[in-house]
């Protein structure tokens, strides 16, 4: 999944709302990424520093072959107030919305999982 994540530059070819991605610069633990998104007539094109640590705790199912279960945290922030309210109003379905593509997009490269995943929760939103 970590790879699927830190691919911002394929993001357009399978993000809901993502027009256009591309990396302009790229560092060991980090890239400055280049993204359009949104539907008309709300497009947005901002410029993005993506920070991301590689897994460094593992843990499989020992019962299920290639299979392992996923924690992780996104953070992000808004400049605008206006965008913030916005994401506030519809942050649960776009949340999961985008969970759901970034799962589909690991099938599509790894294969079916080998057991049903969760869900997608999300657990906080701070405004």
């Amino acid at each position: 999944m970590f790879n699927v994540v830190s691919d911002v530059s394929e993001y357009h070819h399978f993000v809901p709302w993502c027009r256009s991605s591309s990396v302009t610069h790229e560092h060991e633990s980090s890239q400055i990424a280049t993204l359009e998104i949104g539907f008309p007539p709300f497009m947005e094109k901002y410029t993005s520093r993506v920070i991301y640590i590689k897994p460094s705790v593992v843990h499989g199912n020992p019962s299920v072959e290639r299979s392992c279960t996923l924690h992780y945290d996104l953070v992000f922030e808004f400049e605008s107030q206006f965008h913030s309210r916005i994401a506030h109003l519809f942050f649960d379905k776009v949340v999961k919305t985008m969970v759901g593509a970034f799962l589909h997009r690991a099938e599509k490269l790894y294969g079916p999982p080998q057991f049903p995943h969760s869900p997608p929760q999300v657990l906080q939103y701070k405004s």
